[in-house]
């Protein structure tokens, strides 16, 4: 192995699954694991890992459940859902709409088997957790919406880890036909201390004029690991509404791609990460503005306090001849503690001249001068903090669109920094 890449070892040797009995499959899984054997994994010399070192992960043994663990699932009244224990489908505590084609992937592999083929062969996204997510594709989410389907309420996917040092790597397909919309929160979460993994991958699909306003929360234990990737690919009038939220993990890091790939596309990306103690959560986002008249606003908050460490990377590519191009991003973040350190990257890529695209980052501590103003309202010191905490955090849930769903990220984030 180079200094760019560390050797997979026995992390990986026990995450070998059995064949499918599938053979499109088998190939998939025996090439992608021999791609993670023969590159290894990124250390900080490679500039996309600069900032985040993964040795800690490395060094951990993770197995996957052989059985679904009974536990209680934090489900969200007036929301469909799909619930996983251990990275196992649990037809219990799940409640799959009627008359939409949604399912545990390990379903959609047998009975949709040339569309998932498809999907997964073609997604764009190449890394080394990528490929190890495919070299052990079983269990996830396949959502299909046929044209001008409107799921009537939001649907709730729910990784949650229960077991100590389990793996999991889901692998969600989010199709929508013409016209047709959505609403999904995609959700990890543990249960007590214990230590798991999650590696997923969630490729999304809209067609012509398709809306999806989708939602991603980590909130897994300080000592959990969590690494993600979402995919998407958008035709002509489609609107991708992205809410991406952090507060969870040792190290945890998101990735975020999106091709506007027709007129018309939109691409609204917000995302916030609050994390505390010896937290680190890294966020990249890719927006590729591929044709003409395509738009893009992307902002991206931090919270920092204690020895965390935030990691913010946005580029944002418009193609030759994309010309009439609208697209803007912004990161800001906020620093509660002297030892919390953020690293901010906005980067614009432009090969057209007629354009607007802008970008910029921010990075600061309290406002004293607001602090003095809230505290003269005989309110405390600490009440004063919590509300501009607060405010810096609302910005960001209040873009998700489903009350209920609001009201469940509100109560796992607007107390996470009271005094």
């Amino acid at each position: 192995m180079s200094k760019l890449s560390l050797p997979a070892g026995e992390f990986i040797s026990d995450l070998k699954i059995e064949a499918s009995g599938q053979q499109w499959l088998d190939d998939l899984r025996s090439q992608a694991l021999s791609d993670v054997q023969a590159s290894g994994f990124p250390t900080q010399k490679v500039e996309e890992w600069k900032y985040t070192n993964i040795a800690g992960l490395l060094k951990g043994l993770f197995s996957f459940a052989e059985t679904e663990s009974e536990v209680e699932a934090p489900l969200i009244s007036g929301t469909y859902s799909l619930v996983f224990t251990d990275g196992i489908f649990s037809e219990s505590l799940s409640n799959l709409p009627e008359g939409f084609e949604i399912k545990p992937l390990s379903k959609a592999i047998v009975e949709n088997a040339e569309e998932v083929e498809k999907i997964i062969g073609q997604s764009a996204i190449d890394s080394a957790f990528t490929n190890l997510n495919k070299a052990n594709v079983q269990e996830g989410v396949f959502v299909k919406l046929e044209a001008k389907q409107e799921l009537d309420q939001p649907l709730h996917i729910l990784y949650i880890g229960a077991t100590q040092g389990m793996a999991s790597m889901p692998r969600n397909i989010i199709s929508l036909g013409q016209s047709a919309s959505a609403e999904i929160l995609e959700d990890y979460i543990t249960l007590g201390d214990e230590v798991v993994f999650s590696n997923s991958v969630t490729d999304i699909q809209l067609a012509k004029n398709a809306e999806l306003n989708y939602t991603k929360n980590q909130a897994q234990n300080d000592e959990s690991f969590h690494i993600g990737s979402v995919n998407v690919s958008q035709e002509r009038d489609s609107r991708f509404n992205s809410v991406v939220l952090a507060n969870g993990s040792k190290v945890s890091r998101n990735y975020l791609d999106t091709a506007l790939n027709d007129e018309n596309a939109f691409a609204g990306l917000q995302g916030l990460y609050a994390i505390r103690n010896n937290q680190l959560a890294d966020n990249h986002t890719a927006i590729n503005h591929n044709s003409a008249r395509t738009y893009s606003d992307q902002l991206y908050k931090g919270i920092l306090d204690d020895r965390s460490r935030g990691v913010f990377n946005g580029k944002v590519f418009i193609a030759r001849d994309a010309q009439q191009v609208d697209s803007s991003q912004m990161n800001k973040n906020l620093l509660l503690s002297q030892s919390a350190r953020v690293d901010t990257k906005p980067e614009l890529d432009v090969y057209a001249d007629d354009v607007k695209a802008a970008h910029g980052a921010a990075i600061g501590q309290l406002n004293d001068d607001e602090l003095f103003y809230i505290q003269s309202r005989c309110i405390s010191k600490e009440a004063a903090m919590a509300m501009l905490v607060h405010g810096h955090m609302e910005e960001i849930i209040a873009k998700v669109k489903s009350e209920a769903i609001r009201q469940y990220l509100d109560e796992l984030y607007l107390t996470l920094f009271d005094k």
